[in-house]
C-alpha cells in the first residue's frame, strides 16, 4: 500500500467559547440565553418612566386643551362686550346696568346719599372681589358712609340681630345726629278746656325721635351677592336704607 493511500486524522473541531452577555444599561451580566438588549429590572425601570412621561404628555394636553377653551371663551365674551358698547348689527347700544339698583358708580351712590337729610334707600354694583366677601363690603361701605356721606352715626356698633348667610350680610346702626344737642326737658303746659284736647295730643312729626329727645332713626347697609348682569359677570350690589 502506498504512502499516499494512508488517510490522515480529521482536524478536531476548534473549541466554543462561551460569549459573556451585559446588560446596555447597567452593565451587569446576564445569562448568555438571554435576548434582550438590557436585564429584566432596567426593562422595567424603563417601561416605568415612559409610561409616567406619557401620562404627564397627556396631562400637559388637558392643560393646554382647557387653557385654550378659557381663552376662546374669554374671547367671545369680550368680542360681545365690544358689540355692545361700540354698536353692531343687532346691537346697537351699550349693554344694560345691573338690574336693581339706582346709581351707576359708588361716586353717584355717595353723593345721592348727601345730598339727602332724611328717608333714602340707594344702592349700586361692584364686580364681585374674591379678596372682599360680603361682610368686608358692608364694612368699608359704613366707613365711606361715616367719613364722606357725612352721616352721624359709629359704625362700629352694629345693632343687627338678624341672621346673615353666606350670600348676603346686613349691618344697621342707630343715628347718632342728635346726640351731641342739647337735651331740654320741659313739662307740657296742661290748659283747661272743656270742649278741645287737641293742646293734650302730640302730633308725630316726620322726624323719628326718641322719648329722650335723641333720633331714633336706623341707618343700614347691605351687601349681597349680584347676579343680573347681561354677561353673566358676578357682582356684588350694596344697598343702604336711611331711615332718618
Amino acid at each position: 500500500m502506498s504512502s499516499s493511500s494512508v488517510l490522515s486524522p480529521s482536524p478536531s473541531p476548534p473549541p466554543t467559547i462561551q460569549t459573556i452577555k451585559k446588560c446596555q444599561y447597567c452593565r451587569n451580566i446576564m445569562p448568555s440565553t438571554t435576548v434582550t438588549k438590557g436585564c429584566r429590572a432596567c426593562l422595567d425601570k424603563r417601561s416605568s418612566y415612559k409610561k409616567k412621561n406619557i401620562e404627564k404628555k397627556q396631562e400637559a394636553s388637558r392643560v393646554e386643551n382647557r387653557v385654550l377653551q378659557e381663552k376662546i371663551v374669554a374671547a367671545r365674551k369680550l368680542r360681545t362686550l365690544k358689540e355692545l358698547v361700540k354698536g353692531g348689527r343687532k346691537m346697537a347700544k351699550k349693554p344694560p346696568p345691573p338690574s336693581n339698583i339706582t346709581c351707576l358708580s359708588d361716586k353717584d351712590f355717595y353723593t345721592s346719599i348727601t345730598a339727602y337729610n332724611a328717608t333714602i334707600t340707594q344702592s349700586f354694583s361692584v364686580v364681585f372681589d374674591p379678596e372682599i366677601n360680603n361682610q368686608q363690603r358692608t364694612r368699608l361701605v359704613s366707613k365711606r358712609l361715616a367719613k364722606e356721606a357725612k352721616l352721624k352715626f359709629d359704625y362700629h356698633e352694629n345693632i343687627f340681630t338678624g341672621k346673615n348667610t353666606s350670600n348676603t350680610h346686613t349691618r344697621v346702626f342707630r343715628c347718632t345726629c342728635k346726640d351731641n344737642l342739647p337735651q331740654i326737658h320741659s313739662a307740657p303746659k296742661l290748659e283747661r278746656k272743656p270742649s278741645d284736647l287737641s293742646g293734650w295730643i302730640k302730633k308725630k312729626g316726620k322726624n323719628l325721635e326718641n322719648d329722650d329727645g335723641r333720633c331714633a332713626g336706623r341707618i343700614a347697609v347691605i351687601a349681597e351677592k349680584d347676579t343680573s348682569h347681561v354677561l353673566g359677570i358676578e357682582g356684588q350690589r350694596i344697598i343702604v336704607k336711611v331711615d332718618h
